[in-house]
Parts: structure tokens; C-alpha cells; sequence
């Protein structure tokens, strides 16, 4: 089990059986408010407890506990200080804030009542009608009870420290929706409050950050864990039951997950396969996860562990429920894992949603009725991979290179010198640069011109070089085959997709990173479709969206089925080198859908290219006892269709300093023209009644005038430009005429520039005066300039020459 070694693990764990009721806290009918006793909270604190002290050497977690059956008489023995209050509950968060260290890690469990308050005047307001809370054992005693977002701010605290937080809640989210056998985590019958002195104060000493919430978040108990992992017991709408079991009370959802975590011991596990394996054992609650999902239980790095398939085996049949949906062809080869016998399983056959083998008899003799298997070779078919080799690298490599590849890969695969090498060629090539490796393919597959990007291969030998460039070869190829399922599938179904960018943050035709979106699928049949949204990141993974959990998400006819996100870069891929600027990443949103429910896509999933090598295979020999296999997938209809993005680090604007800060720097005229672009780009993306609009003109406007000076002399008037071979101006005065002549890509195309030139008594009025709120006056007797216009004066940056009569009027850094 994946645990902290250097750091420390801090737990507090509340349980309250026991509400304690004196009334004081009244209903608006002046009955007094009671919470029904619960039986199995205290239990589920000392089972975790005791999972804390044997497996990740916790020796004294904290508790804050309420007896498990007593009277207020009883109640009274205990120390206050160890009653879960609200103000001891605080109290353990200020001393975690206060002792823990960057890198360690704070579990938080709470079993009990939760319930929805009245908002108090501190309340964020964040779109909800009403406060879910945690209800504390003095709550009916007319003190406050934990609100959902009081949490969620101490959390962030702890969370601002670099400190590792895990949320544990198994208590009711609505209350007042369960009532019969007092078997919930929830008020019966339950109204909620006017409220107290005491909650109002409560409210006001915490300090309401303000918080980016994530709408897609709305059912979490008003926490917004983007940089923790929160796990509840039941989605909005349901209960969180107690179950006996040998004698003794506990909450399902914990006893579900303590059991599971005990089985497996000491394998690690992620919280996301948690939540899919309690699930399969809860039938009248559905638990949720949000947040870090993919850590390993109580671990800091994400557990890169393939997914096991699992294969029944029908006689002489070996039958895989993964099929052509999943990139599967002829050839592609399976292999079991300890603790099952060592068996290879080569593809025979192939369906949308299944594929198959022969077995010889002693095969399968020696294999149960399910069985797990993990792919051991992707197959080409009839395909022929192609892989170029700079000279340079030598032969020694280019046969470690085409082993490690055919271990890999099922089908003809050739490594060929560079110099057959064709740009055209849907293939890849390997260079050395320096002292590692380069790899380049299809811009179709990496998603833009030249080498892949991070990927540091290095090695002390050749053969250490080859084996990892075949790793990550062949971690390309199935990307590659996941990524062309779009040409194979069908993609016009009977639903509509949308993919929504938070307003006014767009970069022009780019998302930014850590950018919320809104995605929303619209079943426009007339039968009930289920969906998967996967996505294919820059980094070459491939991880399911949405949902949180593997089964896909059911949308009935006519009805729409949204949530939110964030557009995520890898570190890995973050630079802020001047170089990087303008680099965009690509993201490809995958949507699977299908008229059957009974469908996974954990085969499709990849981690990021260099961590290929970290992928583990380790079963899970509980899998088979409920496993179903769909028995006829003829009539199933799928569909796939993908939203394909570029991302950038940075917004237009920011962009677009970074270019003018280079340009003035180096005189680049590419740097010049960029900076310009993405000045448009950030002033195209903003409304036109948006505050920060007349700003965003203006630093167009600058940049557009940067660097340029206008000579206009008198009598014949000769126009001379300033830096003529950057900006490419020309402005004639025709003696006749007086009119001007401007040619500037720029200025013609925004058509807001305008050029107050006053010769003698002739005045060039501005064409956007409005906008501009310029005014250049030459007055007879002093010929000094009079400017109205604080962005321009403000920057400093804005060069008017005006020469007539031998006067040269300069305005540049004119003092405001």
C-alpha cells in the first residue's frame, strides 16, 4: 500500500450518535428542534482508528466522539474538549494547520447527521437556496453546526500549505428526505431552522475567502476540492444508510470501504477503484468521489496501474468484453497475471463490443470460469509500422529498437536508416540531439510539427536508449489506434454536443490553462443513451472524464445531462520561456456513446508518455463473482465524436506583453507582428459593454503606433516614415488636395487611427474621434501641441513629429 514515508499522516475523525437537545434552538412553529440518535458513528470512528494504528502506523489518530448510547446525563461525563462541537472541530483544524508541514497529509472523517441550514449573512453567495452542513452534537442546544463551506475554507488552508488533504463524509446531504426506519444519516421530517446568534457569529469568524466554485461541484457540501480528494457516501438525492452486522452498528459507505481496503492490503489502490468496487456492494446508496480521484489511497502520486480485462471462458472459448469500440483488431495478444497461470491469449475474432480465441482443451481446463487478463500486444493487422532511424544511432540500437517493438507490437514492423525518410510519410523518425533522443511522427497523431515535446530519453548504453524509445513508440502506436477510431466509427448520432469556455476568458480560438468549461450532451432520440466522455491530452494519456465513476452515464429521451471542468495542461509542458510564447497544446474530448448501458472503456486508458514505464499489472482477484458479459451486441448502436481544443499557458494579453517585451529587446519584426495579433485577439474576446474593453483597445492602439514617427513638413509637405522597412507607411499631402494617403495593414484594418496633422490653419480631424478623444492644435503664436489623451500619454510610448515652418514639435514621454 502506496503510504507516506517521510511525512506525516494527521487523522481526526468525528463520530456523534448522540445530539444532545436542551430547547433552545427552536422551529418557526416554536417546537423545539431534536436530532433522532444515531447507532453506528462511534463504531465507524474506532474501525478507522484501528485501520490507522495497523496499516499506516498512525499511533494516536484524534477523535471527537459522542457516547454511543447515553443519556444528556451521561453525555456530561465526558471532557468538553473531546465532544465534537464546532468549536473543538475548529479547534483540531487550527492545530493541524498549525503542526503540519508541507508534504504531509490530513485525513478528515466525519459519520453523522448532516443536514441543509438557512444561509446566515456570511454565507458565499453561490447559487445555493441553503447551507449543507454537518451537524454538530451541541447543534440542538442552540450552537452552530459545521457549514459546508466553512469547511471547505478550512480545507483550502491546509490545502495553500502544500498540505495533502483527504475528505471522508459518510452522512446525508438533503435532509428531510428520509424518514421510516431511522436507518439514515439524516433528520426525519426535517425543517430547517431559523437561525441563532451563535450561528451568525460562527459564520463571521470564518474568513470567506473568495473561491473559484466549481459549478459541476454544486452537490459536494459547497467544497470545492480541486486540490484534495473528498469522498462521500451517497449522491444528493439519496441516503446514507447504517447497517448491523455481527451485532454491531456502522455506516454501509464505511464499512464498505474499511472491508475493501482490508482485502486488498498491501496492494495499493486508487480512490476511484474504491469507489467502483463499494459501489458494486451498495445497492441503495451510490458514493461519490470528487477531486483527486487517481492517488493511491493515502499516497501522493497518481497509481499508474493498467486495467485489468476480465475474460470468461465458455468452454473452448475465451471471450473478452472489449471489442473494435475499444481499437482491438486480429492479432492483438492478452496475457494473464499472477496469481492465475501464465497464459497468452492472441485475438482471433472481433466485434464492436467483444473479441474472442480458440482454447486447447488443457488451456482451458487449467483456467476458472473468469479470468484477468492485460494487454500484452497491440496489433497493426494488415498494417506496416515504419520507424526512421538517424544513421548516427548506429545498428546496434536499431536492432535493440525492433525487438523491444515486436515485444509490444503484433504485426510487420520495419526500422529503416533517415535517409528513406519522407516528411509525407505517416511514420515516425528518431534523432539524436545532444545527449538524448528525439522522436517526431504525423502531425495527425502528435498534434504539431517537430519532435514530441518532454520526452527526455536518455540512456547510458544504446540498448537502454532503444528499449526506451520502443517503450514510448509503442505507447504512440496505441494512442495512435485510439486516436483513429474517429474515422471508423460513426459519429452523426442522435444527440448534440456543446463544449462551453468560461465567458470572456477564450485566447481568440484557444482555451487557457486551468480555464472552466462546460460540457453538455443532449439526447435528441427517441431511446434512452448512455455516455463516456474520455480525453486525450497533450501529454498522450487518455483518462475517462466523465463520469466519475466507470459505468457510463445514462441521458433519457429529449432530456440534457451537463457538468463542468477544467482545461489542464501538464507541468510537465508548462514553460514560460520566451521561445514558448505562442506554443498551444492540444486536447481531444472524446464522447462514446451507445444504446447499451453495459459498456467500459478503462482499456482506453493511457498515462502521460513519460511515465509509460511506470505502468504496473496487478489484478484484482475479487472482480469475477458478479461479472456479465453482454450476450448479443448486434442490435447496439455507438457512436464516436470528438471536440478537438488548443490550450495555452497564457491568455492573449499576457501573450501579447511577453512579444513586446522581446520585440523591444531585439528589434524582431515576427515578434512585432505576433504582439499585435494577439492584442486583437484579446480585444476580439471581449464584449463590447465589457469593462476592461477601453483598455484592451488602447494597448492595441499603443502597440500598433509603437516605434513610429510622422514627419509632416510644410508648404509641399513631404511625408518621411520613421523605421519605413518595420511598418511599410506611406502619408502623402497632394498640394491640391491636402488629403492623405495611408498605407499600414494595421491601422487600415482596425480603421480607429487617426493622425490630427495642423498646417497653417488646415486641420485633419480624427475618424474615430469619439473613441479616440484626441486633439492636436497648433495655436498661432506658440505652435505648441495640446493632447487629450490619457492612455497614450500614460504609456509613454506614442511619437508625434510634427515639423512645420523648421518647428519640431516632440510629444514623446510628455509628462501627463
Amino acid at each position: 500500500m502506496a503510504s507516506q514515508t517521510s511525512a506525516k499522516l494527521f487523522a481526526l475523525l468525528v463520530g456523534i450518535d448522540l445530539y444532545q437537545c436542551d430547547g433552545s434552538r427552536k422551529r418557526v412553529d416554536g417546537e423545539p428542534v431534536s436530532l433522532k440518535s444515531l447507532h453506528g458513528c462511534v463504531n465507524n470512528v474506532q474501525a478507522i482508528k484501528d485501520l490507522l494504528r495497523s496499516k499506516f502506523q498512525v499511533d494516536d489518530p484524534w477523535d471527537l466522539t459522542s457516547p454511543s448510547f447515553a443519556t444528556d446525563s451521561d453525555m456530561s461525563k465526558n471532557t468538553q474538549d473531546r465532544w465534537p462541537t464546532f468549536d473543538n472541530i475548529k479547534r483540531y483544524f487550527n492545530k493541524v494547520k498549525d503542526e503540519a508541514r508541507a508534504g504531509d497529509l490530513f485525513f478528515f472523517h466525519f459519520s453523522g447527521h448532516g443536514a441543509q441550514l438557512e444561509k446566515t449573512d456570511a454565507s458565499p453567495k453561490d447559487g445555493r437556496a441553503k447551507d449543507p452542513s454537518l451537524m454538530t452534537v451541541d447543534y440542538c442546544r442552540g450552537n452552530p453546526a459545521v457549514r459546508g463551506w466553512q469547511l471547505n475554507i478550512w480545507l483550502n488552508e491546509l490545502n495553500e500549505k502544500k498540505v495533502q488533504v483527504v475528505v471522508s463524509l459518510d452522512s446525508c446531504y438533503s435532509g428531510g428526505a428520509w424518514r421510516g426506519d431511522g436507518r439514515f444519516r439524516s433528520p426525519e421530517d426535517w425543517i430547517s431552522p431559523p437561525n441563532l446568534p451563535a450561528d451568525e457569529a460562527a459564520a463571521t469568524e470564518t474568513t470567506n475567502k473568495p473561491t473559484d466554485r466549481d459549478a459541476g461541484l454544486e452537490m459536494s457540501w459547497g467544497i470545492n476540492p480541486e486540490g484534495f480528494t473528498l469522498m462521500a457516501a451517497c449522491q444528493s438525492n439519496q441516503g446514507a444508510l447504517e447497517q448491523t452486522i455481527a451485532g454491531k452498528t456502522y455506516g454501509v459507505y464505511t464499512y464498505e470501504v474499511l472491508k475493501h481496503l482490508n482485502q486488498i492490503w498491501p496492494r495499493a489502490v486508487t480512490y476511484r477503484t474504491i469507489r467502483d468496487q463499494i459501489a458494486s456492494q451498495m445497492q441503495s446508496q451510490t458514493p461519490v468521489i470528487y477531486g483527486q480521484d487517481r492517488l493511491a489511497f493515502f499516497g501522493n502520486k497518481e497509481l499508474l496501474s493498467a486495467a485489468p480485462i476480465l475474460v470468461e471462458i465458455r468452454e473452448a472459448d475465451a471471450i473478452l468484453p472489449i471489442g473494435r469500440i475499444h481499437g482491438v483488431k486480429k492479432g492483438a495478444q492478452f496475457a494473464t497475471h499472477p496469481p492465475d497461470p501464465q497464459i497468452s491469449l492472441t485475438i482471433d475474432w472481433v466485434d464492436n463490443f467483444k473479441c474472442g480465441t480458440k482454447l486447447a482443451p488443457e488451456v482451458s481446463y487449467a483456467l476458472q470460469r473468469f479470468v484477468e487478463v492485460f494487454p500484452s500486444r497491440w496489433s497493426l493487422e494488415e498494417e506496416t509500422l515504419e520507424v526512421f532511424v538517424q544513421p548516427s544511432l548506429g545498428s546496434r540500437f536499431q536492432e535493440v529498437l525492433h525487438t523491444g517493438l515486436q515485444d509490444r507490437i503484433s504485426g510487420c514492423i520495419e526500422v529503416k536508416k533517415e535517409e528513406d525518410y519522407s516528411s509525407e510519410a505517416a511514420c515516425f523518425r528518431l534523432c539524436q540531439r545532444d545527449d538524448k533522443i528525439d522522436i517526431s511522427g504525423p502531425v495527425s497523431l502528435i498534434g504539431y510539427e517537430g519532435s514530441v515535446r518532454c520526452l527526455d530519453i536518455k540512456g547510458e548504453s544504446d540498448k537502454m536508449r532503444a528499449t526506451a524509445s520502443a517503450l514510448a513508440l509503442a505507447h504512440l502506436f496505441r494512442f495512435g489506434q485510439i486516436l483513429d477510431l474517429r474515422n471508423q466509427a460513426p459519429q452523426d448520432g442522435p444527440f448534440e454536443l456543446v463544449l462551453n469556455p468560461e465567458t470572456n476568458r477564450s485566447n481568440g480560438a484557444r482555451f487557457l490553462d486551468n480555464q472552466k468549461v462546460k460540457f453538455t450532451f443532449e439526447n435528441q432520440g427517441k431511446v434512452d443513451l448512455h455516455f463516456v466522455v474520455l480525453v486525450l491530452s497533450p501529454g498522450f494519456h487518455v483518462k475517462q472524464l466523465y463520469p466519475r465513476w466507470e459505468s457510463p452515464k445514462t441521458v433519457r429521451s429529449s432530456e440534457t445531462e451537463s457538468f463542468e471542468f477544467r482545461i489542464k495542461i501538464p507541468d510537465v509542458l508548462k514553460n514560460s520561456r520566451a521561445d514558448n510564447l505562442n506554443q498551444s497544446h492540444r486536447d481531444i474530448f472524446r464522447t462514446v456513446v451507445s444504446t447499451s448501458s453495459k459498456f467500459s472503456v478503462k482499456s482506453f486508458e493511457l498515462p502521460d508518455i513519460w511515465d509509460a514505464n511506470q505502468i504496473e499489472y496487478k489484478g484484482q482477484s475479487h472482480l469475477g463473482r458478479n461479472a456479465k458479459l453482454l450476450s448479443d451486441t448486434s442490435d447496439i448502436d455507438w457512436w464516436i465524436k470528438d471536440i478537438e481544443t488548443q490550450s495555452t499557458c497564457q491568455d492573449s494579453r499576457n501573450l501579447a506583453a511577453g512579444y513586446k517585451d522581446r520585440y523591444q529587446r531585439t528589434g524582431s519584426i515576427a515578434d512585432l507582428d505576433t504582439a499585435i495579433q494577439r492584442y486583437q485577439e484579446a480585444v476580439d474576446a471581449t464584449p463590447a459593454d465589457h469593462p476592461d474593453r477601453a483598455g484592451r483597445l488602447n494597448s492595441l492602439r499603443i502597440i500598433q503606433t509603437e516605434q513610429v514617427g510622422f514627419i509632416v513638413l510644410g508648404v509641399d509637405i513631404i511625408a518621411d516614415i520613421k523605421e519605413l522597412h518595420q511598418w511599410q507607411i506611406s502619408i502623402r499631402l497632394f498640394n491640391n488636395t491636402r488629403k492623405p494617403s495611408m498605407r499600414h495593414q494595421q491601422i487600415i484594418q482596425t480603421e480607429q487611427v487617426d493622425l490630427i496633422v495642423l498646417e497653417l490653419d488646415m486641420e485633419f480631424d480624427t475618424k474615430e474621434q469619439e473613441q479616440w478623444l484626441i486633439s492636436t492644435r497648433l495655436s498661432n503664436d506658440s505652435r505648441k501641441p495640446s493632447i487629450r489623451h490619457q492612455q497614450i500619454i500614460q504609456t509613454e510610448q506614442v511619437d508625434f513629429i510634427l515639423l512645420e515652418l523648421g518647428i519640431v514639435i516632440d510629444t514623446k514621454e510628455q509628462e501627463q
